[in-house]
């Protein structure tokens, strides 16, 4: 205990430079506190001075960044902090006035400082667009904390130049190669299963969508990330389940994200937390335990009759290793497992609920879909087959009007509020107009770009038509990055075309079993209501299903 105190007072020495506090007071102030008193009235009085400087130094923008009009830091972090506020009334209360301001730019305070919010096409673009001006700002994972044991900070998402190159070199082909349709196809039909099961004697039911899709996106991330089975869609309760679940909670506890000390030097006084870094073990080791596996099976060329395109992320690229395309650590293979949950499974979950949502919301769209679905499957001449059909690569490019809804889907409630690593700039720069002096921390806002009045037309209408031949989006093509929810260039989501073909066989074959609609009670009949987090994510999402065969 003795020695835990010691390095916690250590650390608050660190954070407020006490040496130097006490070096000042005992050569200018020693000789007028010559009482007790005294001193305690100079003690009392140089903490509220240096409390007041911190708070002043947090709370006000730099000089050099008071050209952008601000976010109020106390109303912000407060609505932040108590996670009270939808992302759509925040945009309204806090952002909304500001871009108009400045055409796209604002600043907002984070835990890595003072912000540059980016919602203007042509400096998104810019800042996509030219990675050497803008690279990844270093992670803020603190060593010795709950998420840098959890993911680190030596992966794909996080890391910057050399080391970037390193692990995208292995990376990159697996994605390119990998587009298991049939696995996403096989997983809807074991989900079609599940409900058949779970609603017998019943042609119409009502189903927390949100929960559905959060279970049958995390067994497909386990089996086409590193071939593992969750079982989630068959069993809500299964045990991988429960433990990755509870761990993604323990990983967003604002207590500790934004007081990193508490779980660096104090987590030992916290038996809960304690319990959270045991479960964030047991799902390490499991990764770990699955790695070794793999790599034995590959190394004793165990042939598994496994189509190129249909093997598992984790395979790919430890195949690759092995014809020396490239070498990562053990931690790095994990880390990169990680980060392909993380942004894997809640993203592609939630992009699913936006969608299904949308046609549930708007019928005419909905039912325009599935005949354009029913066509592609169920060629003419051949009636509609009262059976499942899973899509092949092929059929998926034939969905242009489903793609449509997708990116429209995409725009209006994606399921990430803006870019999870911000950037830093790299010298003094003009991003449309506007000079950002070098080391300035920008971030693209994707819900703010997206709903920007000076971009969109009516941007809370949902209309898939902007994304048509011909349409408001391609007209919009050439005056910089109006849509772009996966971010852009060289650091472009890598599992884009993944989450989206996953997407269009799960929708195509949900269109052709069901109809969708909203139940009389819904709490999203005005508008699809999420809560204010970086992951966009609807509260209490309640479909009404009715079968069509």
């Amino acid at each position: 205990m003795s020695e835990l105190m010691n390095t916690g007072v250590q650390h608050l020495k660190d954070v407020v430079n006490v040496d130097v506090l006490l070096e000042w007071y005992e050569k200018y102030m020693s000789k007028y506190t010559n009482t007790r008193a005294k001193r305690i009235s100079i003690g009392v009085a140089i903490s509220l001075l240096w409390f007041a400087r911190s708070v002043y130094k947090k709370s006000v923008p730099p000089k050099q960044l008071r050209h952008f009009p601000h976010v109020s830091y106390f109303s912000f972090m407060k609505n932040l902090l108590m996670q009270k506020e939808s992302t759509y009334n925040m945009f309204h209360r806090y952002n909304q006035p500001l871009i108009e301001q400045t055409h796209g730019f604002y600043l907002r305070p984070e835990r890595s400082g003072w912000v540059v919010h980016v919602s203007n096409p042509i400096a998104v673009k810019q800042i996509f667009m030219k990675s050497e001006i803008f690279p990844k700002l270093q992670s803020q994972n603190v060593e010795g904390t709950f998420n840098n044991h959890f993911f680190g900070n030596d992966n794909i998402l996080l890391s910057n130049g050399d080391t970037w190159k390193k692990h995208r070199k292995l990376v990159n082909p697996a994605f390119h190669k990998a587009s298991p349709v049939k696995l996403f196809g096989n997983t809807a039909v074991e989900m079609f299963e599940m409900l058949e099961e779970s609603y017998p004697n019943t042609d119409s039911f009502v189903i927390d969508f949100g929960n559905l899709m959060d279970r049958v996106t995390l067994d497909i991330i386990g089996r086409a990330g590193f071939d593992f089975d969750f079982n989630s869609t068959k069993d809500p309760n299964s045990k991988w389940k429960k433990i990755y679940h509870q761990v993604m909670s323990d990983q967003r506890n604002i207590k500790f994200i934004f007081f990193p000390a508490l779980d660096r030097y104090f987590r030992y006084l916290m038996p809960a937390r304690m319990e959270a870094w045991k479960r964030l073990n047991e799902f390490l080791n499991m990764l770990d335990e699955v790695i070794e596996h793999k790599r034995k099976v590959l190394q004793e060329n165990i042939d598994q009759g496994i189509e190129e395109h249909e093997k598992d992320l984790l395979t790919l690229m430890l195949e690759g290793e092995m014809r020396g395309e490239g070498v990562l650590t053990q931690e790095q293979f994990i880390g990169n497992l990680v980060i392909f949950f993380i942004a894997g499974h809640d993203t592609t979950a939630n992009a699913l609920n936006s969608t299904v949502y949308h046609l549930a919301s708007n019928p005419d769209i909905q039912e325009k879909a599935r005949q354009e679905v029913i066509d592609v499957l169920c060629p003419e001449g051949e009636g509609e087959q009262k059976e499942d059909v899973l899509p092949t690569m092929e059929d998926t490019k034939k969905f242009v009007y489903l793609n449509q809804i997708m990116k429209e889907s995409l725009r209006i409630n994606g399921p990430v509020v803006h870019l999870v690593s911000p950037r830093v700039v790299q010298k003094d720069v003009e991003l449309a107009g506007q000079f950002v002096p070098k080391d300035t921390i920008v971030n693209v806002n994707l819900y703010d770009l997206h709903h920007n009045e000076e971009v969109w037309s009516d941007p809370y209408k949902f209309n898939p038509d902007r994304f048509g031949e011909g349409g408001e989006a391609e007209q919009m093509a050439q005056g910089g990055l109006a849509w772009t929810p996966f971010a852009n260039g060289s650091r472009q989501c890598i599992g884009m075309n993944f989450s989206l073909n996953e997407q269009r066989v799960f929708l195509s074959m949900m269109l052709r079993r069901y109809e969708f609609s909203l139940p009389e009670n819904s709490t999203h009949k005005e508008r699809y209501v999420t809560g204010n987090t970086l992951i966009s994510q609807p509260i209490n999402l309640q479909i009404q299903f009715k079968k069509r065969f």
